[in-house]
């Protein structure tokens, strides 16, 4: 994919980076997964990409290890 549609509305790696950094100073489990050479929003074609639906599984269970049932 051309790296400049793949990147073009995206946040810059540094910013990205130092979210859950911030998030994790508050007191919040912030995790950063970064998965190279993938488009924005990538894990809308978890039927198509293995890696997408590996990724949504740890989303799930990241939210499943801090939301009650």
């Amino acid at each position: 994919m051309n790296e400049d549609l793949r990147t073009a509305h995206d946040l810059p790696a540094s910013t990205a980076a130092s979210d859950p950094k911030r998030a994790r100073v508050s007191g919040v489990d912030a995790r950063l997964a970064v998965t190279e050479g993938t488009p924005h929003i990538w894990q809308h074609f978890g039927a198509f990409v293995p890696e997408a639906r590996e990724s949504l599984a740890r989303i799930a269970t990241h939210f499943r290890s801090h939301i009650p049932a």
